[in-house]
């Protein structure tokens, strides 16, 4: 019984995360703060939870795909998150009178298109 009560905590926090995904999704496009840290706060509490809850019950074959989507959601939440800073980077430097700079991990003298000539 007790391990029937543990695989039906696993379901749930796992559904409860997958709403908490969707829900960050759409304030990371509204970019509502308040709303950013909120579910920051409630992610944190249920990752704590899977943990604990990981702990006693391994996740079986049936919760694939559920852990799919949780992981596709967490990619786009990231990549929303990504955009949402480099945007408001961009708005701050127009804003400021700075000028334009993107983030690259290329070196420089390949950013501004330094050419060598290995011929001789």
């Amino acid at each position: 019984m007790q391990a029937q009560a543990q695989r039906q905590e696993l379901k749930t926090t796992l559904a409860e995360l997958e709403r908490l995904h969707a829900e960050e999704t759409l304030a990371l496009r509204t970019l509502s703060r308040d709303a950013i840290d909120l579910l920051t706060e409630r992610k944190l509490e249920l990752w704590q939870k899977l943990r604990e809850v990981t702990a006693h019950v391994t996740p079986q074959a049936e919760d694939r795909a559920c852990l799919e989507r949780l992981k596709r959601a967490a990619l786009l939440n990231q990549m929303l998150i990504h955009h949402a800073r480099d945007a408001v980077r961009t708005i701050l430097q127009s804003t400021t009178g700075q000028p334009l700079v993107s983030e690259s991990s290329r070196p420089h003298a390949v950013q501004d298109g330094l050419r060598v000539d290995f011929r001789g």
